[in-house]
């Protein structure tokens, strides 16, 4: 079975605001952006660490809809 990764980084989200509400509205798209992929099936592997979130599904559906890639599993014979 397919697995697919996409890695979430927060630090970035406010990069460039030069307002308080520019600010709102990147956190807020953002937010949006990660409900749309939990109400999808993502689930987040493990807990976030060092502003790293692993992503995860099986779905190659809903990894093509969120940019996700297929991780390389290695062959269980090496």
């Amino acid at each position: 079975m397919a697995r697919f990764t996409r890695i979430w980084r927060s630090k970035w989200l406010t990069d460039d605001a030069e307002t308080l509400s520019e600010m709102t509205e990147k956190l807020l798209g953002a937010a949006k952006e990660l409900d749309e992929m939990r109400l999808a099936g993502i689930e987040l592997e493990g807990p976030v660490q060092d502003d790293y979130g692993f992503l995860v599904t099986d779905d190659p559906e809903v990894a093509e809809r969120f940019g996700f890639l297929e991780e390389e599993l290695e062959d269980e014979d090496d």
